[in-house]
């Protein structure tokens, strides 16, 4: 019954490919299989020598620095990722983390016993409740289900409402997102732990850069492993 009732629902209301907007048949969820087969994935996970790897752990100590896919400028990623973040998308969010997280697990760098924590890149709390969720908690529910490791999204805070970072520069954005980040709750990190820092989209990587920055003068974490869905290639 449940199933007739969705599929009588859906012909009245289709569901459509969040990537390619044609409609999807039985069995697919929130991206078509034509999509899902043709997914510009980077590759990133299988190697430690990329820009983003030599980037962040020239900073941090980084186990693994990762994105999932690559973004071009009107593809089919950045259509997700508008549909993600601003068009309520919640499920394509957590779709698109369960499979960077199925990726993830065939890495040979990855090793999900390592981390104490999925922490999203957190929001503030005015934007949470003129959005309703945070597109990067999202993509850590879907991580946290291929990989078993548990998200937080309390550990960390956002105390400044940044804008869209978007327009600037990289020195812009550094500084600007400097003081946006508090670790309000740093009794649930254990020493020696790693954690997971998770984000939609990396550009310059200054928002994270704050977040690490905050969490690693701690003195708790003995690695970071860096993520997000998609970057520019």
């Amino acid at each position: 019954m449940i199933r007739f009732l969705s599929n009588f629902f859906n012909l009245i209301y289709p569901n459509a490919c969040y990537s390619c907007n044609e409609l999807l048949i039985e069995g697919e969820e929130t991206i078509c299989t034509k999509c899902l087969i043709s997914l510009p994935e980077t590759k990133d996970s299988f190697s430690a020598d990329t820009h983003l790897f030599t980037r962040f752990n020239a900073i941090y100590p980084c186990s693994i620095v990762s994105s999932f896919l690559y973004l071009s400028k009107n593809g089919k990623v950045e259509n997700m990722m508008y549909e993600l973040k601003y068009k309520g998308k919640y499920e394509l969010g957590v779709s698109l983390g369960l499979l960077f997280g199925k990726a993830l697990m065939t890495s040979p760098l990855f090793d999900p016993k390592r981390y104490e924590w999925i922490i999203p890149i957190p929001i503030h709390k005015k934007r949470l409740k003129q959005r309703g969720y945070n597109q990067s908690t999202a993509i850590a529910e879907g991580l946290s289900k291929a990989t078993g490791i548990e998200t937080n999204e309390t550990i960390c805070e956002r105390v400044y409402a940044t804008k869209t970072q978007t327009s600037k520069n990289k020195f812009s954005r550094f500084f600007t997102m400097e003081s946006a980040f508090e670790v309000s709750k740093p009794q649930l990190i254990s020493k020696g732990s790693g954690v997971l820092i998770v984000d939609d989209i990396i550009t310059t990587g200054a928002t994270i850069d704050s977040l690490c920055e905050k969490i690693y003068k701690l003195n708790k974490v003995s690695h970071f492993g860096i993520l997000s869905l998609a970057r520019k290639q």
